[in-house]
């Protein structure tokens, strides 16, 4: 394993990440979008090019919760998100390669994560008749 990887690999437990573009092309929940704090992070094959990331989704889950899609086919081929097939799981596993991370998730500095975790928890404490992406339009946009 090159330096760079092992500090980029001690570097990021407890870290707070969002997920980018190439985040569906994991087999589990993930969106691209949704946040989650990286728990542990391993060597997952001899080679040193895969490793494997526990992270932890429920602190964030009333702010991952609008960013799931219907992309799983449930009964009778409807398309539902992954909670309605119970495959949302709070804490999950997902395997990376060092090739392709800048396009599965981004390290968020902790400025962004404590803005972000205050207008989560001011949506939580609305009366939620908007989606999350709706009232936040309107706290940035219109300025309520």
């Amino acid at each position: 394993m090159k330096n760079d990887e092992y500090l980029l690999m001690t570097s990021l437990q407890g870290r707070v990440i969002e997920f980018g573009p190439l985040a569906n092309d994991f087999e589990c929940y993930v969106e691209a979008g949704m946040r989650a704090v990286v728990e542990r992070v391993e060597v997952y094959n001899d080679e040193n090019d895969f490793f494997k990331m526990h992270v932890n989704f429920e602190p964030f889950e009333e702010f991952n919760l609008p960013l799931e899609s219907l992309s799983w086919y449930g009964d009778g081929k409807k398309l539902v998100s992954a909670r309605e097939l119970d495959l949302y799981r709070r804490r999950d596993c997902l395997f990376i390669s060092f090739e392709d991370l800048n396009l599965r998730f981004y390290i968020l500095d902790k400025d962004s994560y404590e803005k972000s975790k205050i207008l989560v928890e001011k949506y939580a404490a609305s009366d939620k008749k908007k989606s999350y992406l709706t009232w936040l339009e309107s706290q940035i946009i219109l300025g309520e």
